[in-house]
């Protein structure tokens, strides 16, 4: 964990922020159910993605929905969506309900910024996938609180809580 950390400090600020910001989007989305690791191994994909950071809040609340759909946890499901956005695998995505056409976003970034979808930059072209990507997964907004009222949700869900007890516990 401590590692980490550091590894998402030095991405961060690579990228442009500082610790204390890249300290406030981890506990972010570990308010959006993402464990303590993954949260600060999701940053540091998205910061070296050149992925704004301020999109990592609703990638981690569409991960929790999409985690069910995909019936795993929402630190994976986060995790096989941001390499999903990174890499442009859309199978990757659809394994979580998830059908997104990337060329149709790109067609719509550079319709927006009044360019062609050849003179899109790589990170136009990322930004482009998350867009989609969310806009995509919010058609399974409220799959997770509504889960939560299952038992088998809620016992899969202490798996990130266990996680975050032995962080906490080795801190001590």
């Amino acid at each position: 964990f401590e590692t980490m950390g550091v590894v998402m400090k030095v991405a961060g600020n690579n990228a442009g922020y500082t610790r204390a910001e890249m300290e406030a989007y981890s506990k972010s989305l570990q308010q959006s159910g993402i464990s303590m690791l993954q949260s600060r191994d999701a940053l540091t994909q998205l910061a070296t993605a050149h992925i704004d950071l301020s999109k990592a809040s609703a990638l981690g609340r569409a991960a929790q929905d999409l985690a069910v759909v995909a019936n795993t946890n929402s630190s994976d499901a986060l995790g096989r969506l941001i390499h999903g956005i990174k890499s442009g695998e859309t199978e990757i995505l659809r394994t979580m309900g998830l059908n997104v056409r990337w060329e149709d976003s790109y067609k719509r970034m550079a319709i927006e910024l009044h360019t062609t979808v050849d003179k899109l930059t790589e990170q136009q072209k990322t930004l482009a996938r998350t867009n989609a990507a969310l806009k995509e997964a919010a058609s399974y907004n409220g799959i997770y609180e509504e889960s939560m009222t299952t038992a088998g949700k809620a016992i899969s869900s202490l798996t990130r809580y266990w996680e975050d007890l032995k962080i906490k516990v080795g801190d001590a």
